[in-house]
C-alpha cells in the first residue's frame, strides 16, 4: 500500500525546533496531516492540511508566564490564528 493512500486516514507528518533560556522560549514548526477533525460547533473534517506554527513564552514574574502563539492552516481555505496566554507556574523547581 502506498503510504498516502492508506484507508484508515491517520497520516501525520511534522516537526519543530525550539530554543530555551534565560526565562525565554521560542519555538517555529509545521505539520501536515491527511485528515484532521475538528470540534467547535460541529465534528469538521479537513483533509489535505498544512499547518506553521510559531509561540514565544517569556517569564514575566517567579511563577508567571505570558505566551503568544499564532498558527497558519491552509487546507480549502486559508485559517489564522493568534493566542496569548497567560500561564502560573504553581510549583517551580530550579
Amino acid at each position: 500500500d502506498d503510504v498516502l493512500n492508506a484507508s484508515d486516514g491517520r497520516i501525520a507528518l511534522g516537526g519543530s525546533v525550539g530554543y530555551q533560556r534565560s526565562g525565554l522560549r521560542a519555538e517555529l514548526g509545521t505539520a501536515w496531516d491527511r485528515y484532521k477533525y475538528t470540534y467547535y460547533r460541529d465534528v469538521l473534517e479537513l483533509a489535505d492540511v498544512r499547518t506553521v506554527y510559531g509561540a514565544v513564552g517569556v517569564r514575566a514574574f517567579d511563577g508567571l508566564r505570558v505566551q503568544a502563539r499564532g498558527s497558519v492552516e491552509v487546507f480549502d481555505r486559508t485559517v489564522t490564528t493568534v493566542q496569548i496566554t497567560l500561564l502560573q507556574e504553581l510549583w517551580v523547581t530550579r
